[in-house]
């Protein structure tokens, strides 16, 4: 087994409302949250896909990935149906990041980033990793889930998990 090795950091700072489109990255990456709040919506290949399937995402989103796919204007409410019954486009999960939280974001997983209205500015800074080999046929790719905090209350951790 190998070890993780950082292969890039990226200080990420933008005003409220900004808003980087839904798009995936071919590296891990642990998103630390400095200051202000960023809200991400996260969905997996396999929602992605179904979402193309059903003509509500054109193809180069699932295909290509990149912020080019799916660059349309509105807060992720408006373009994803967050408050709605069914979702407007794809299936997905909300996280908010505040100041001090962090994610583990597997590769692979496609995610739209939003600072919210809460503060005037975020700031975040992204490690991002390259993984070790993994053994044939083994997937990458996972949802964040949330552990159960610690009986005090205290802190709590998120875990990927595999999906594929």
């Amino acid at each position: 087994q190998g070890m993780l090795r950082l292969s890039a950091a990226s200080i990420w700072v933008g005003a409220a409302g900004t808003r980087t489109p839904l798009h995936r990255d071919y590296k891990p990456a642990l998103v630390l949250q400095v200051a202000g709040a960023k809200r991400f919506f996260l969905s997996t290949m396999e929602q992605v896909n179904a979402a193309v399937v059903e003509g509500l995402l054109p193809a180069l989103t699932r295909d290509v990935g990149n912020t080019d796919s799916f660059c349309v204007d509105g807060t992720q409410d408006d373009i994803y149906g967050l408050s709605s019954a069914a979702p407007a486009r794809v299936c997905g999960t909300v996280v908010c990041l505040r100041a001090g939280d962090c994610l583990v974001l597997p590769d692979n997983i496609y995610h739209d980033v939003e600072c919210t209205s809460e503060d005037s500015m975020s700031v975040s800074l992204t490690l991002r990793f390259e993984l070790p080999e993994r053994p044939e046929g083994q997937v990458s790719g996972g949802v964040a889930e949330r552990a159960p905090a610690d009986e005090e209350g205290g802190s709590v951790d998120l875990r990927a998990s595999e999906v594929g």
